[in-house]
């Protein structure tokens, strides 16, 4: 017989009210075997009972308890015990408790539940599939709604199936499993009618025999299957309907799909869009996006991305969001290049690339699409952050933490319109974030974990507003939170596993209402658990709704009969007396307020009410009846003096002979009162100088509850006859005892609930600095939202360029010359590479060879002109009321010498801090119209606001826009909310008819413009924005200005400021005696085809320029050649 070794509780750890379970014990052996054995049980809960056999029955509960079972056995002289902690949960409280599905696996292993996949529509509602391993069929395909049960072994015996790649297809999951005949295949789980169950069967076996198929990238599309399988060394493209029939490589028309299909699979806009590659009939590689066409069932090629941009290229992370699908190219020298397209023939866009890392977490979010990357210029100036692109243009949203090392955003999850993730800020660690994309609004949710350790959120997943994830706070392990995006919002699920290992909660999935998961706590090993999400608004974890709690529950109630028309006196004779009257608590209870009938309260301002709870005791002498022993008040358990603020007139009766003249009060407890299961007595007495209560009413039947007189106030008590006043009343006084929360403020919500410091102040009376005006402590706003630790929230300070970065923090990265100003907020970087010109001069990084301060490839233009309507002072801004995308945008006439646009100038309203878009048209009709407006510049900016009327300076690559004369465009586009209005206006003047607007996106098509004047009159005026045009001031295009390049040693023989190497200079002898030897002959060819190939007329070409138009062109070949023909000298 082997030694006892330990013995175990098996069976579930919480159970609902009103529910029973029979739990087990398992004695384990130091010979490693095990057996079930009948232990002696005992439990601790006055809501549950345990019998001999094991069964615990649970009873109803007032709320959450706790029950530990306790297993007793003794076996060959040795003596064990093991207890198990179990949770009864109040059914109200199911929204809030997380319950273990099943105990899958029995014992401390876990089936460690892996897949969870949602199937729906079904007959019998959501359904959560995932595969899951008992210990005795091996890893098999189980199925979850209330309760867990296994769908089927697959493979039978203790060998396991492994069902991966779980897919939800029209009510039917598809799946790879293997059943050792066939290999890894595709399988399928339906609802059968006639069996009332859920059956499996084999698919297709795609290869022939064990060996199975390599299938991946499983993608629903309608009542479709897509997947890539391998098939006699074929990585195509697959699709199924389910059947064997119907499983079949999908065609293509016109041309064959590539060797291989890559990237991952996507629907957009009800077809599949996928990647290829191969080798094309020359041996090149290529790489092309393809679609399924729904209509044809075949495959079509898309776009052909390795003859659109050079290659050697290779597709991946197909997502579908918005209106595009975006992928990405990785390029030559581990580039990595982002596009999307809309899947029109010219749809396909090239975002950026990346140089230095990948591209990851593409996730899309409305109209945006979210990634992480690093700085795509490659010059490392962010490390790896949160992006966005709108598909057009990319930007950063924020430098969570600025250098090159980064925040390493991770999670990437939309919820609720926004996108949250976590990231490390190198002040908090690891913590949740949120954004709506604008600098601005990035923010930290709460530091869970306070300090740099940081809790680590992971598995976020968005359920019925709220979202949820596991996180550890450094003190109670890993375990489960949820948000609602606030900070007082975010919250501690449970303590599953309680200790500071934690449960560990992943694979965090949504089906329908309920949220399931797996985690260990930390006695049946890692099971799957679930929870109904976001049932109720608790925010105090009460397990009752915020609205009940505000309203309230009686727990003592004494207004059983009608109130006697007499009083008991609380006037100055009586001041000395006090009265108590007895209630009983059937269970442990909090008190939060009373209600009672006076007739008067004392009008002397700062009068009380004194509030007293007595415990009691059992006594000889108590009255009678009933007959000893009984029981009186005994010992103060609370006491408090409620002044005026506390004291509410809920209700004023008519006075006798109509009515009983009663009020009705209600007096808010300053703090809850606890008081235990029992007899208690409730003391109320008027604590004024003046006036009094005229008495509390009492009701008509004497025998209900009891009522005690005793003398010398605040002497040593004596009592007095019981149910007797002076006035020989009798009866109980009228009162109700209530438990609940108040809510000062009216909002809803309970004032427990909006105590951020915990200071047992309502947030709405604090009186301490609220530097935004939004009730709630600036204290409690900095956790995580004051970089420079002056207590003041970061969205208080100064702002100047409005990135949500205080100034003076932003100084610590970004002031180069050391002047106290934030960098971007000096607007003095000509040449837009993210140094002001000053320190690009004294850094090296940029030339100054006229040394006046300005980098020389800032002065290669000159004569610069301000093109402007307004008269510099915004007057207003305009937006549209709902929220929208918008282009607002000028038009002007090119003005000689300032063909050349390098700068634009603008004024914002709101948002600001806000990505935009900066784009210049030309117009090629020249009618002053924008319908045929030609983009020819895109520039992502940020919106800010440097003061009054100082306007944003955004530098552009330089930009031809026409001749003299010719019109063009230049204007903005964002995505502005409700109640923003980001266009500047000046209403000045307004008869310019120069400024336009329309709602849309799409900088080619400007067809739905109309001028601000026309579409509202009312807001007649010119648009805050200016353009500065300019001439070349680099003739020879060397980066040098051509000042610079006299001054250096060029020729400049007129002294008019242009090097000679660009000036036409006067042929010396005669046109087509390029070599000046007076003769037209073979000798000159080879110099004419040199200055023709050059396209230029410089010193050297001038006898070239046959018309003397001042360039060498194909107009100059017949001229040449018939001089050359006619021979001969000069003239």
């Amino acid at each position: 017989m082997p030694d006892l070794d330990y013995i175990e509780i098996v069976g579930p750890t919480s159970l609902p009210e009103n529910s029973s379970w029979d739990y087990d014990c398992r004695a384990y052996y130091f010979d490693g075997s095990s057996h079930f054995v009948e232990p002696a049980w005992s439990e601790d809960s006055a809501y549950a009972q345990i019998d001999a056999s094991g069964v615990l029955s649970v009873g109803s509960v007032p709320g959450p308890q706790v029950c530990t079972i306790t297993a007793s056995y003794t076996e060959g002289g040795v003596a064990t015990q093991a207890t198990l902690t179990l949770a009864i949960l109040d059914v109200a409280c199911e929204g809030w408790q997380p319950v273990r599905v099943r105990d899958i696996w029995l014992g401390a292993a876990g089936s460690n539940p892996l897949s969870l996949t949602q199937v729906e529509p079904s007959p019998v509602g959501p359904v959560l599939f995932f595969s899951a391993d008992d210990g005795t069929n091996g890893r098999e395909l189980w199925m979850a709604q209330t309760d867990a049960m296994l769908v089927a072994d697959i493979q039978a015996g203790n060998t396991s199936s492994s069902p991966a790649s779980l897919v939800n297809v029209m009510g039917s999951l598809m799946f790879t499993a293997n059943d050792g005949i066939s290999g890894t295949e595709l399988w399928r789980a339906y609802y059968s009618i006639t069996q009332g169950s859920f059956q499996v069967e084999l698919v297709s076996d795609v290869t022939q025999g064990q060996a199975g198929s390599d299938l991946d990238f499983l993608t629903p599309v309608g009542n479709l299957l897509y997947f890539v399988g391998v098939s006699d060394l074929y990585g195509g493209l697959w699709r199924s309907d389910g059947t064997a029939a119907g499983t079949y490589t999908v065609p293509a028309s016109p041309s064959s799909i590539p060797a291989f299909v890559e990237g991952g699979l996507t629907e957009f806009q009800g077809a599949l869009y996928f990647g290829a590659v191969g080798n094309d009939e020359f041996g090149d590689h290529i790489s092309q996006l393809w679609r399924v066409n729904s209509t044809t069932g075949s495959a079509e090629l898309v776009h052909d991305v390795s003859t659109a941009f050079i290659g050697p290229p290779f597709l991946s992370k197909l997502t579908s969001g918005g209106q595009y699908v975006y992928f990405l190219n990785e390029g030559p020298d581990a580039q990595v290049q982002l596009f999307r397209t809309d899947g029109s023939p010219s749809g396909l866009r090239f975002i950026l690339s990346n140089f230095t890392d990948p591209i990851d977490e593409l996730t899309p979010v409305g109209a945006n699409l979210f990634f992480r990357s690093s700085d795509y210029s490659g010059t490392g100036q962010f490390g790896s952050e949160l992006w966005l692109t709108d598909g057009w243009t990319a930007q950063i949203v924020s430098d969570v933490l600025p250098g090159p090392d980064g925040s390493f955003p991770s999670e990437l999850t939309a919820h609720n319109g926004l996108l949250f993730f976590v990231a490390d800020d190198g002040q908090h660690g690891v913590e949740l974030w949120k954004t709506d994309g604008t600098p601005a609004n990035t923010q930290l949710v709460r530091d869970i974990a306070p300090g740099p350790a940081g809790s680590s959120p992971s598995s976020l997943c968005s359920i019925n507003g709220f979202l949820y994830f596991a996180a550890d706070s450094g003190v109670g392990g890993r375990e489960l939170w949820l948000s609602d995006g606030t900070f007082d919002g975010t919250r501690l699920v449970a303590d599953i596993q309680p200790g500071p290992a934690g449960s560990n909660p992943q694979q965090l999935y949504a089906v329908g209402s309920r949220l399931f998961f797996s985690a260990d706590d930390g006695v049946s090993g890692r099971e799957l658990w679930s929870i109904v999400a976001g049932q109720m608004d608790d925010c105090n974890q009460n397990c009752t709704p915020d609205a009940a709690d505000i309203t309230g529950q009686i727990v003592a109630d004494n207004f059983l009969t009608p109130a006697t028309s007499g009083t008991l006196g609380f006037q100055s004779d009586y001041r000395g007396q006090i009265r108590a009257d007895d209630f009983t608590l059937d269970a442990p209870t909090t008190v939060r307020w009373i209600r009672f009938e006076g007739t008067a309260i004392g009008d002397t301002a700062g009068d009380l009410f004194r509030i007293r709870f007595w415990s009691s005791i059992a006594t000889a002498d108590a009255p009678t009846p009933p007959t000893p022993p009984d029981e009186k008040p005994n010992t103060i358990e609370y006491t408090e003096d409620a002044g005026p603020g506390q004291i509410i007139i809920e209700s004023t009766n008519a006075p006798p002979p109509a009515g009983n003249g009663a009020i009705v009060y209600r007096v808010n407890l300053a703090q809850p009162v606890a008081l235990g299961a029992g007899r208690h007595w409730l003391q109320v007495s008027y604590a004024g100088t003046n006036g009094g209560i005229w008495g509390w009413f009492l009701n008509t039947d004497t025998g209900i509850g009891k009522r005690m007189r005793f003398n010398q106030f605040g002497a040593p008590e004596t009592w007095a006859a019981p149910n007797g006043g002076p006035s020989g009343n009798t009866g109980a006084h009228r009162f109700q005892l209530w438990a609940g929360s108040l809510d000062n403020n009216s909002n809803g919500q309970p004032d427990e609930c909006e105590d951020c410091n915990t200071n047992g102040t309502q947030d709405s009376e604090e009186t301490g600095p609220d530097c935004n005006g939004n009730n709630i402590l600036d204290e409690c706003e900095v956790v995580g939202n004051d970089c420079n630790s002056n207590g003041i929230p970061d969205k208080c300070e100064p702002d100047c360029d409005g990135n949500g970065v205080p100034d003076d923090c932003d100084l610590l990265t970004n002031d180069c010359n050391g002047n106290g100003t934030v960098d971007d907020c000096e607007m003095i970087d000509c040449n837009q590479n993210g140094v002001l010109d000053g320190c690009d001069i004294a850094g090296g990084t940029s030339e100054d060879c006229n040394s006046n301060n300005v980098p020389d490839d800032c002065e290669l233009f000159d004569n610069l002109y301000e093109y402007l309507w307004d008269d510099g002072t915004q007057d207003n801004s305009i937006g549209f009321t709902g929220g929208a995308t918008m282009m607002w945008f000028n038009e002007f006439e090119v003005t000689a010498g300032a063909e050349i646009i390098t700068e634009v100038r603008a004024r914002f309203g709101t948002p600001l801090g806000a990505a935009a878009t900066l784009f210049i048209w030309t117009d090629p009709n020249d009618d002053g119209l924008p319908q045929d407006a030609v983009l020819v510049q895109t520039v992502a900016i940020t919106t800010a606001d440097l003061g009054s009327n100082i306007f944003n300076r955004y530098p552009v690559p330089p930009t031809f826009v026409g001749n003299a004369g010719e019109r063009f465009f230049v204007g903005f586009r964002i995505t502005h909310a409700a109640g923003q209005f980001p266009a500047a206006i000046d209403f000045t003047n307004p008869d310019n008819r120069r400024s336009w607007i329309l709602v849309g996106s799409d900088p080619n098509n400007l067809a739905g413009a109309a001028l601000i004047d026309d579409l509202a009159p009312a807001l007649a005026g010119d648009w805050m924005i200016r353009a500065i045009g300019a001439s070349n001031n680099d003739c020879n295009s060397n980066g040098i200005p051509d000042e610079c390049d006299i001054a250096f040693g060029g020729q400049d023989a007129n002294g008019n400021g242009v090097p000679d190497e660009c000036e036409v200079q006067p042929c010396g002898t005669c046109a087509g005696d390029i070599n000046n030897s007076s003769f037209v002959d073979g000798d000159d060819i080879q110099l004419f085809v040199h200055c023709l190939l050059t396209g230029q007329s410089p010193t050297e070409c001038a006898c070239a320029d046959m018309d003397a138009d001042a360039d060498v062109d194909n107009d100059d070949l017949a001229a040449f050649v018939s001089r050359l023909l006619a021979g001969g000298a000069c003239p």
